[in-house]
């Protein structure tokens, strides 16, 4: 699969959160599981919609300093 080749030839871990700048931890709800309990596709837009703003919220607030 090119994608898994890719993303083995490249330096970057993505598993290591050390990695990251900004991390949230999130508690997934029980309703936030469809009928066959997988994570629903709608819930993982919202995470990222919530990183988005947590991640503008902190440049913001930085730029105000």
């Amino acid at each position: 699969d090119l994608m898994e080749d890719s993303l083995k030839e490249s330096p970057f871990n993505f598993v290591d959160p050390g990695n990251y700048h900004l991390r949230r931890r999130k508690k997934i709800r029980w309703s936030e599981h469809d009928a066959t309990a997988h994570i629903n596709n709608v819930q993982f837009a919202r995470f990222i919609e919530t990183g988005r703003i947590l991640f503008l919220h902190g440049i913001s607030s930085k730029a105000r300093d």
